[in-house]
């Protein structure tokens, strides 16, 4: 998830007029936040109540007076900064759901809270767009070969090669981002190049008489291989990052480049007639 390392900001409900009790409440939801999976620490003017000088403290909490770290007080209620750990979607879900529940704590808010949102919205975007590809992908596939099988059988190693996407990231328990989340896109388009290429090549072998499937296997399946071995290793230059989620990339798309890869060759071959591979 995006913003793993960036704080959280928030508001408990705060009266002045409650003075030392307020505070004391704002401290106390503080502990049973920090105790939450992936909280590191949870700050606010009430942990610097026990330090502050009297005077200071009433103008910290009358707004009149700033400290380092800016303005901890507003109309809305006392500010407070979560800063997290390393944390999962469940954890942030966690968190919101018990500032929902809670009466003290107004509002939780953040960039990691935004870029949740944002994958989910992704994701939902991405389901759609996954239909429409293989929709479209189908119909091109139709209008071009004008047979039903040859268009089934050219489908097969792309769907196949998401749905291993799919359950590798969901084992592997990488998070879904927006960069992950659109992967998949890009696997459909290898895919199916390597479908058409693969096929393509049985068409013309087939001329010659049984055995064209092992004649097509020697003239495209190096290539073939050859350039999803090339796109993978070429990625995994992206383990050098510093970023986690360039390495995640780059493991996601070893496994989408090799499973498209073999699935064109040796899915399409085992669909074909036995005569393919009769010499």
């Amino acid at each position: 998830l995006f913003g793993g390392a960036t704080p959280l900001i928030g508001e408990f409900a705060f009266d002045p007029a409650d003075g030392a009790a307020a505070l004391a409440t704002a401290e106390a939801v503080s502990v049973e936040m920090e105790a939450l999976p992936g909280v590191r620490t949870v700050f606010s003017v009430a942990d610097l109540a026990g330090s502050l000088p009297a005077q200071q403290l009433e103008g910290v909490l009358a707004g009149t007076v700033e400290l380092p770290i800016g303005d901890m007080v507003s109309d809305d209620g006392l500010r407070f900064m979560l800063l997290p750990a390393d944390f999962t979607t469940e954890d942030l879900q966690g968190w919101l759901d018990f500032v929902e529940a809670r009466n003290e704590v107004t509002v939780l808010t953040g960039m990691p809270v935004v870029w949740d949102e944002i994958a989910r919205l992704v994701l939902q975007a991405q389901v759609v767009s996954l239909i429409v590809a293989f929709a479209l992908v189908a119909v091109m596939l139709g209008l071009a070969y004008r047979n039903l099988r040859q268009t089934m059988v050219a489908l097969a190693p792309v769907a196949l090669t998401v749905l291993t996407l799919l359950g590798f990231i969901a084992v592997s328990g990488i998070q879904l981002n927006l960069l992950t989340a659109v992967i998949s896109g890009i696997v459909i388009g290898v895919g199916i190049d390597y479908s058409i290429h693969y096929v393509a090549a049985i068409d013309n072998a087939r001329r010659d008489g049984p055995g064209y499937v092992l004649r097509a296997i020697d003239r495209a399946g190096r290539p073939i291989v050859a350039n999803g071995l090339g796109i993978a290793v070429a990625l995994t230059a992206l383990w050098l990052s510093p970023l986690k989620i360039h390495s995640q990339v780059s493991m996601i798309m070893w496994v989408a480049m090799i499973t498209a890869a073999v699935t064109a060759i040796v899915i399409v071959s085992a669909l074909l007639p036995r005569a393919g591979v009769e010499s």
